[in-house]
């Protein structure tokens, strides 16, 4: 009986594996960023942060121009990704979600279509779409 199980845990284990490798795979050779551009002469760097924090992004690296931020862990589901950069009074905002399979690793954009990571896709897209509203920029 352990024996038994111990073969369905691993035959389990090894099917889950495979199939999250193929879904990373597919992933791959789709479009990696979803990008909106626009322009403010105001700093949006208060409304940002603030959105992130209200939907759970943390900050995962910064500089004077840039930031990114993460939702998850990216460990049994897709880590969502935003990244805002200023460049003058012209703003980049990069949404995406960021695929780990432990040996191969993807960047899938948010205004992807089909049915790879369409329920964590679609999600983080909606919370993308409030603040590009917020910012009054159209929504992906």
């Amino acid at each position: 009986m352990l024996s038994t199980m111990l073969t369905g845990a691993i035959f389990g284990a090894s099917l889950g594996f495979l199939i999250l490798l193929v879904t990373v795979l597919i992933a791959q050779g789709k479009k990696q960023r979803a990008i909106v551009t626009l322009e403010s002469n105001g700093d949006l760097w208060p409304q940002i942060e603030a959105w992130c924090s209200q939907h759970g992004y943390a900050l995962r690296e910064q500089d004077e121009q840039r930031r990114l931020y993460q939702h998850g862990k990216g460990f049994w589901q897709a880590a969502g990704r935003f990244q805002a950069s200023r460049n003058g009074n012209v703003w980049q905002l990069e949404g995406w979600l960021h695929m780990n399979a432990f040996i191969t690793r993807a960047e899938l954009a948010l205004d992807e279509t089909g049915p790879v990571a369409k329920v964590p896709r679609d999600k983080r897209k909606k919370e993308f779409n409030a603040l590009l509203g917020q910012l009054g920029a159209a929504a992906l």
